[in-house]
């Protein structure tokens, strides 16, 4: 689980974010040498800003983040004491978002 509450400001913007989230991860190293991890995450951010600058105002509003990768590798051991590791490694992560106008005032 995480949870995070950051906050921005400056004379003419100020923001918060506070964000829950909860992720899995799943490991595997097999006798041969080979392994594989697997990491998966939801991120619920609730955003209120306020943009005096551009005449938006205050906004609330929801968005969420979605990350999932894994890794597979294999370990070569080349003395007792030395190792070598060769991986790949696929990451992928998106962000919801919103897009405000000055005009319309969404």
């Amino acid at each position: 689980m995480t949870y995070t509450d950051s906050h921005a400001g400056s004379d003419a913007f100020s923001g918060e974010t506070k964000s829950v989230g909860a992720g899995i991860y799943a490991s595997a190293m097999f006798e041969s040498g080979a392994y594989i991890d697997l990491i998966g995450k939801f991120v619920h951010h609730d955003n209120e800003y306020t943009a005096t600058f551009a005449g938006l105002g205050t906004r609330d509003y929801s968005s969420h983040s979605r990350y999932a990768g894994a890794e597979v590798g294999y370990r070569y051991h080349v003395t007792d004491d030395t190792r070598i590791e060769p991986q790949a490694e696929l990451v992928y992560g998106a962000v919801s978002g919103k897009q405000f106008s000055g005009k319309t005032g969404e």
